[in-house]
């Protein structure tokens, strides 16, 4: 098999090059780039995992970078013969969120029109945050200020969170065994996580 990783110098796509790499299996990587149709040639899958997440980024930014580039990205993708597109969009993904949720979820809808008007397998998954090596953002944040010291928080502001590892595991689940049509699952690590259980973690 040879699938194709888009964002793959980040760290969800870089973390699924690796067990890729580790399986055995052939793979195309970009960074932010898209890869056209002639770099698509013989790829059956493709895992978009580029994207902006960052709090900074304008609704313009947000809206080229997770909507615009994964359809167009897709379309080369079709365009190529791929059997199977797999989007990592959010769980944040709505019609009525952020600039950020809005585009994802301008994705997913586009996404599957494309799914039914050309035929190619699509996967949505929708992950919350990921923690694992290497993690940024929010729980990087948190993380430094427990261990500088911060005391323990009350137990509040219950989440769902999924490990890198695990999130990498589903994604080569469907490479391995792509559903045909469209799809779009949330994906967690089954817990519910709050502040004070973070707060222990790290």
């Amino acid at each position: 098999m040879k699938c194709a990783v888009t964002g793959a110098t980040g760290f969800v796509g870089g973390a699924l090059c690796r067990e890729l790499a580790a399986r055995g299996t052939e793979t195309v990587a970009a960074s932010r780039a898209l890869l056209s149709a002639a770099q698509l040639q013989g790829v059956q899958s493709l895992a978009h995992c580029a994207g902006v997440a960052h709090r900074r980024a304008s609704a313009a930014e947000h809206e080229a970078a997770n909507c615009k580039a994964a359809l167009a990205q897709a379309r080369a993708a079709s365009a190529a013969g791929v059997g199977q597109f797999i989007f990592l969009s959010s769980a944040k993904a709505s019609a009525g969120g952020d600039a950020y949720s809005q585009a994802k979820w301008r994705a997913e809808q586009g996404l599957a029109e494309l799914a039914e008007s050309t035929g190619m397998a699509v996967t949505v998954l929708r992950p919350p945050l990921v923690y694992g090596p290497g993690v940024k953002g929010n729980l990087r944040s948190l993380m430094l200020a427990v261990r500088a010291g911060m005391p323990a928080p009350p137990p509040l502001g219950q989440r769902s969170l999924i490990g890198l590892d695990d999130l990498c595991r589903a994604i080569c689940q469907l490479l391995d065994s792509p559903l045909p049509g469209y799809h779009c699952f949330n994906v967690t690590d089954g817990e519910v996580y709050d502040l004070q259980r973070l707060h222990a973690a790290f």
